[in-house]
């Protein structure tokens, strides 16, 4: 196991994977809201439709079915919205930990049987929660 990264008294800046959680999280957040906007524009047939689709999302309204988007909106119910919301939020906190502890090496060490049960577990919930529908690749329509 590797020891933990210590501060240099002469530096200002701490070490990597020492920053506490409130600090990265604002810019994570930024990250993450920046590749979803961008997404929008890289689906959007045209840049009006992606503009009225960020506009139309941010006020919370439902999009015009004219616009080639889902007419439904984003969730399609609240509890699809927090089941989102809630794996996002562990996929924040398990990255969070994994910078802090070497995730890799703890998984390594665990008996074979709890591994299998981690792999099964994963495995049932790309088969629940996966969308499995006949569609075009995404980039084939370029």
């Amino acid at each position: 196991m590797l020891p933990k990264p210590r501060r240099d008294p002469g530096s200002a800046k701490p070490a990597p994977g020492t920053r506490p959680f409130w600090s990265w999280l604002p810019r994570a957040l930024f990250t993450f809201a920046l590749i979803c906007v961008t997404w929008v524009f890289f689906r959007a047939s045209t840049l009006t439709d992606a503009l009225h689709l960020l506009w139309q999302s941010t006020l919370g309204l439902r999009v015009n079915a004219a616009t080639n988007a889902q007419a439904k909106g984003i969730f399609s119910s609240r509890s699809e919205a927090g089941l989102v919301i809630f794996g996002v939020g562990c996929l924040f906190l398990l990255d969070w930990f994994n910078q802090r502890h070497d995730l890799e090496s703890r998984w390594s060490r665990l008996s074979w049987p709890v591994r299998w049960l981690g792999y099964l577990a994963y495995v049932l919930c790309l088969v629940l929660l996966g969308k499995f529908v006949n569609a075009n690749f995404i980039y084939f329509q370029f």
